[in-house]
């Protein structure tokens, strides 16, 4: 069941391919510069009470205080906002119009049959270790096949080589070497905390890795649906592993 309205989930999906871990200014406090306060629904039938917008003094408030001229201290009540540059989210404008256009139309592409869009709202609603492995699951959703795994259907290509290993091959050919490097990483860490390895805080460069990673994958994916009609995922998705397994380690 989706967290948010699917119109409220779009445009969360849509706002995660924006480069954020690269925007805050203290990705280990946020790594986001937004939140979702409220959802305001709209109904059009004439039958429905009309309710107002929620108003901006619903929104979040902390104390603060400020220190004048003669060292005395006042107290007052001021919005609780998120540490960003105003110049870095004013490149937020770039991600209107043609982005929004072919975010759009890849998500009726094969590319996108998966629940990509439901694990990247998860990465951004939830925080710590189930932001990490929101974000991991979104990656496997993007380039996982059930043929990587043994009696899961047909083999995808090559038979003989390990789900994980055939991730990090798509991985290096959509987005790059250094990228699949760093998620074979990230694969094992996310599989020894799902196979009995005791919890521990993951660190904010391993998450903010796997936070982009996820952005990048995604973004390749929509860049492939809206260069070409891709009529068969599968295929798709072996190409890249053939063309990505001479750009990592044997």
């Amino acid at each position: 069941k989706p967290r948010f309205p699917a119109a409220v989930e779009a445009a969360l999906a849509f706002l995660m391919t924006a480069p954020w871990e690269e925007w805050v200014d203290m990705p280990e406090v946020d790594l986001f510069a937004f939140r979702v306060p409220w959802v305001h629904t709209v109904s059009d039938d004439l039958f429905v009470r009309i309710e107002a917008p929620p108003r901006s003094s619903t929104l979040s408030f902390t104390q603060d205080y400020y220190i004048h001229h003669d060292g005395s201290t006042e107290e007052y009540t001021r919005q609780l906002t998120l540490p960003v540059e105003d110049q870095r989210i004013l490149k937020l404008s770039d991600w209107q119009g043609s982005r929004w256009t072919a975010f759009e139309r890849a998500r009726f592409s094969v590319l996108f049959e998966t629940p990509i869009e439901h694990f990247l709202v998860g990465a951004f609603a939830t925080k710590g270790i189930d932001s990490f492995l929101a974000n991991m699951t979104a990656i496997e959703a993007a380039l996982g096949m059930r043929g990587d795994f043994r009696g899961q259907g047909a083999p995808s290509i090559p038979p003989k080589k390990s789900a994980g290993r055939k991730m990090q091959a798509r991985i290096a050919s959509l987005v790059g070497p250094a990228e699949a490097k760093d998620f074979d990483h990230l694969y094992n860490l996310r599989s020894a905390f799902l196979h009995g390895r005791k919890m521990q805080a993951i660190s904010t460069s391993e998450q903010i890795k796997a936070r982009r990673i996820a952005r990048l994958v995604v973004a390749a994916l929509i860049d492939a649906a809206n260069r070409q009609t891709i009529s068969d995922r599968g295929a798709f998705l072996d190409n890249h592993t053939l063309a990505g397994l001479p750009l990592i380690p044997p």
